[in-house]
């Protein structure tokens, strides 16, 4: 005899089955043979298709472009997933035809081919944009000059930006016909300063001298060409100044000297030496024009040519001087190289209301230490400095602002710790020999032998 709930359960599960089969004849699923690209997604469902399109790009995306400007023969290779762009694979299914089993069956379906469509993941990257101003000539920046007191604004010298929306277009075209030669389409890049904003450059805010050794021709240079690359800098309020970044990397290939330095403490010589008084320069103009003061480093040993406490050191790639336009105008940076004589001006718009003054407090000094070393080369006991070492200092500054006579702010600019230079002393090990001291001689003397006296005969 039939269990009662088998005879329940059959025809339910027969009516399941029924309604399976009836359901996947009506399921909508994408119309077959259609094709994105290279890829069939046809009969596939919208989540299966997804699955595919995002596999079939992981690899995809490692194919190198080749992009170029027109006439350029050097071209820039770059993987599509370096480029910033990603598949856009909702817009692709969204745009799929739909169909159901049994749709294809009354209605046999042609092949269907859906545009491939990419979107930016950013903006596009970098290397793209360089490559542009590499083979575009003519870009420069708005630069404002004063000389002899007279100012002279040269405005911004445009170049151009990819445009991004052809762009996309042009690289999903060249991946369907995988045809990867792709012409960089440009666009006038929109001026960032303009030629009213540079006539707001009007005043001279602050300037700030220091001297420097006429004799010293290698170092010399080194100041003369980074003063140079900074003279007229534009800031925009709110723009922000890298020295490293506006100066570069220091170099042969760029001019510059091997030329005394410090380092750790100790004169040294390095490519670039005398730059920090560049820095140090600026660094004490800006203050005067009350910037502010992002980031600066002191030397490891006071400098000659500023009081302690106001220096500014840098090296590339680890210690920067960064400045800040806090003011509401644009302003800009003038540099004037003479023969032993460096001055910035900050230019601007002058409020003559107020007054900056720098201030120290807190000043301290101990003696260096002192390294002695054996030096088998000097005569036993000789002495010879090999290093003259520092003082070790440590000041704490302040940058005072006064409107009309009143103090209106105090700003602490911090503490310079100067730890003081080794002295080093070398003490001669060489044994010095003297020539031993001849014993005294006493001059020989003839012999003479006894005569006997004569017999008489």
């Amino acid at each position: 005899m039939k269990k009662p709930w088998l005879i329940v359960l059959i025809p339910v599960g027969a009516a399941a089955a029924i309604c399976a089969v009836v359901a996947a004849r009506f399921e909508s699923k994408i119309a077959s043979n259609t094709f994105v690209g290279p890829i069939n997604i046809g009969n596939l469902t919208k989540s299966e298709a997804q699955d595919k399109l995002t596999k079939w790009w992981d690899d995809e995306s490692h194919q190198e472009v080749n992009l170029k400007m027109r006439s350029k023969k050097a071209a820039l290779r770059l993987p599509l997933s370096k480029v910033g762009v990603g598949l856009d694979v909702d817009s692709i299914l969204g745009s799929v035809p739909m169909t159901t089993v049994l749709d294809s069956l009354n209605k046999p379906q042609g092949a269907a081919h859906v545009p491939l469509k990419l979107k930016w993941l950013s903006e596009p990257s970098k290397e793209i944009s360089a490559y542009i101003d590499r083979v575009e000539s003519g870009k420069a920046a708005a630069r404002v000059y004063l000389t002899d007191g007279k100012f002279t604004r040269i405005p911004e010298q445009l170049g151009y930006w990819p445009d991004s929306k052809v762009l996309i277009k042009d690289l999903a075209k060249a991946i369907e016909s995988q045809n990867l030669d792709v012409e960089i389409p440009t666009i006038p890049a929109p001026a960032r300063i303009t030629f009213e904003e540079l006539n707001m450059i009007t005043d001279v805010i602050s300037t700030f001298t220091t001297k420097f050794p006429v004799r010293k021709k290698d170092r010399n240079v080194n100041i003369r060409i980074a003063a140079g690359k900074i003279n007229g800098w534009v800031l925009m309020p709110g723009d922000t100044f890298s020295f490293n970044q506006v100066v570069g990397r220091r170099t042969i290939q760029d001019g510059y000297k091997e030329a005394p330095v410090f380092k750790n403490g100790k004169h040294d010589m390095g490519v670039g030496g005398g730059i920090c008084q560049v820095s140090s320069t600026l660094y004490n103009a800006s203050l005067f024009a009350d910037l502010q003061i992002v980031q600066r480093h002191n030397h490891s040993m006071p400098v000659a040519y500023l009081p302690v406490g106001r220096d500014a050191t840098v090296d590339y790639g680890s210690l920067d001087l960064v400045l800040k336009n806090n003011t509401s105008t644009p302003i800009a940076l003038c540099s004037q190289y003479e023969a032993g004589k460096l001055t910035f001006k900050v230019l601007g718009k002058k409020d003559p209301s107020l007054d900056v003054k720098i201030e120290s407090s807190d000043s301290q000094t101990w003696s260096g230490p002192v390294k002695t070393v054996l030096d088998a080369k000097l005569p036993m006991g000789k002495k010879k400095v090999l290093e003259k070492g520092s003082s070790g200092r440590s000041i704490r500054m302040f940058r005072v602002v006064y409107r009309d006579g009143k103090e209106v702010a105090r700003e602490s600019l911090g503490r310079s710790l100067y730890k003081g230079g080794e002295r080093v002393i070398a003490v001669g090990t060489l044994p010095t020999f003297s020539a031993p001291a001849a014993s005294p001689v006493t001059p020989s003397q003839p012999r003479v032998e006894a005569v006997p006296p004569a017999f008489a005969h």
